[in-house]
């Protein structure tokens, strides 16, 4: 297993609770490039939403294309008692909408990595209600364990209110390697939803917000 892999289980099931696209950490090199990470399934007319490297603070880069491509993706599945029907009712939301997701390192460790995905839904109110559902999973159901077991905890994290509707979680992964915190923000803006992930000093609080105002702004 690669040191990538490791996050893996954090980005899966985050992505999994949107319902509309899962990312996970690929194994292989990171490569410096100077041109945005896109993935062969981004939308055109949603990539000048996406976060750029100018966004960054000094010494980040910008991944290689496939970073957040997985083969074989594993979900991790709350059970009967624990927030089932919000799951269920994520899992309704069309996996094939227009979409675009990025990806970027940090030069302090490998294990500094920001993601970032949007999604452009039917509605308004469609974007905002997945927001809504996202944050009712996280309450009913804060513990989760994948099938490689992995656990998983989120709490709510100090964050400002950005867009139409708008939540944060702070998440401490346990797995067979080391614990491990990551940064978790998603933000619907008019009929889009921007989610953002950050592990290592990703997941600084103060980065988070900047590169959040900046991906509202540019959705709005």
């Amino acid at each position: 297993m690669t040191s990538f892999e490791v996050y893996a289980p954090l980005v899966k099931l985050a992505l999994a609770l949107a319902a509309v696209v899962v990312l996970s950490i690929g194994g292989g090199t990171v490569a410096a490039t100077t041109t945005p990470s896109s993935s062969p399934s981004n939308d055109p007319a949603l990539e000048p939403l996406l976060l750029t490297i100018d966004d960054f603070p000094t010494g980040w880069a910008v991944a290689p294309p496939d970073y957040l491509d997985d083969d074989e993706p594993t979900t991790s599945e709350p059970g009967e008692d624990c927030g089932s029907a919000t799951y269920d009712q994520l899992l309704q939301f069309d996996e094939e909408i227009p979409q675009a997701e990025a990806a970027f390192v940090g030069g302090g460790s490998m294990f500094d990595i920001v993601g970032q995905y949007v999604g452009l839904f039917d509605s308004d109110d469609e974007a905002e209600a997945l927001v809504g559902l996202i944050d009712d999973q996280l309450e009913a159901c804060p513990t989760s364990t994948d099938e490689e077991g992995a656990t998983t905890t989120f709490s709510p994290m100090s964050f400002p209110d950005l867009g139409d509707a708008s939540a944060a979680y702070r998440g401490t992964i346990e797995n067979s390697f080391f614990p491990f915190s990551v940064a978790l923000v998603i933000v619907a803006v008019d009929d889009k939803v921007i989610m953002l992930f950050g592990v290592g000093s990703g997941g600084d609080g103060e980065l988070m917000e900047d590169l959040a105002r900046t991906s509202v702004d540019r959705a709005d």
